[in-house]
C-alpha cells in the first residue's frame, strides 16, 4: 500500500492499473504477462511493473502462509499467476470499463475518486485457482480462507477468522470474513464495490 501511494503521488494521482487481463502494465506485472509460465520467467515480469521500482522484492507479494508445496501443491500449482496471493479491486478500472488503454494512468482512475477506506487490494480465495487468472478481481470472487477457522460464502454464517485487506488510502485491515461475505453480497456501494462511476458502485 505504501507502494501504491508513492506511484500514485508521482503519477498525477492516477492509481496503477489493476490488472483486468494481462495485456497491459498492473501494479504487479510488466505487459503481455507470461501466465501460466515458469515462477522465475512470471518473476522477471513482475520486475517490469509499475509498482517494482517502490518495491523491488519479490517477498512482499505472497502471504508468508499461502503455502506453495506438500498437499497445497496441486491447487497452487493450478495459479496462471504465481507471483502473489494478492488482487486488486476491479473498481480501480472499473472492472474492465477503461481498462485497455495505451497509456497506463488511462486504466485506471484517480486515488481521490475513491472514498480512502475503500477496498485496493486482498487476500484471494487459495482454493480456486482460477481467481489467479490476472491480478484483479470482483469482489464477489472471495477471500483467502487460510486464516481462520472454516470456510463459508454465507453471511450470516461466522467463521472466526478473516484476511488482510488494504485500502485506496494506504491504511490495512483484518476484515473478517463476515464482514466481506456481508459488503460482496450488497448490491449498494460500500468499501468493496466501490467503482468511482457507477451509483451502485459495480
Amino acid at each position: 500500500m505504501q507502494a501504491q501511494v508513492m506511484y500514485t503521488g508521482d503519477n498525477a494521482d492516477f492509481l496503477p492499473f489493476c490488472g483486468w487481463g494481462t495485456d497491459h502494465a498492473s501494479w504487479l506485472h510488466g505487459a503481455n504477462y507470461p501466465v501460466g509460465s515458469k515462477l522465475t520467467n512470471q518473476q522477471e515480469w513482475v520486475k517490469k511493473g509499475q509498482l517494482w521500482p517502490y518495491e523491488s522484492d519479490f517477498k512482499v507479494h505472497m502471504c508468508p502462509l499461502d503455502k506453495t508445496n506438500g498437499a497445497f501443491w496441486p491447487l497452487f500449482s493450478q495459479r496462471s499467476i504465481q507471483v502473489s496471493s494478492y488482487v486488486w479491486n476491479g473498481a480501480g478500472c472499473g472492472y474492465g470499463a477503461i481498462s485497455g488503454n495505451t497509456a497506463p494512468s488511462h486504466d485506471s482512475y484517480k486515488a481521490t475518486s475513491f472514498d480512502p477506506l475503500d477496498v485496493l487490494q486482498w487476500e484471494t480465495d487459495e482454493q480456486t485457482p482460477f481467481f489467479f487468472n490476472d491480478v484483479s478481481s470482483f469482489p464477489y470472487e472471495g477471500i483467502s480462507q487460510r486464516h481462520g477457522g472454516g470456510r463459508s460464502t454465507s453471511s450470516t454464517k461466522d467463521v472466526k477468522g478473516g484476511a488482510t485487506v488494504g485500502h485506496i488510502g494506504g491504511s490495512v485491515e483484518y476484515m473478517t470474513y463476515r464482514k466481506w461475505y456481508q459488503l460482496s453480497g450488497q448490491s449498494i456501494k460500500n468499501h468493496l464495490w466501490c467503482n468511482p462511476t457507477t451509483p451502485t458502485g459495480h
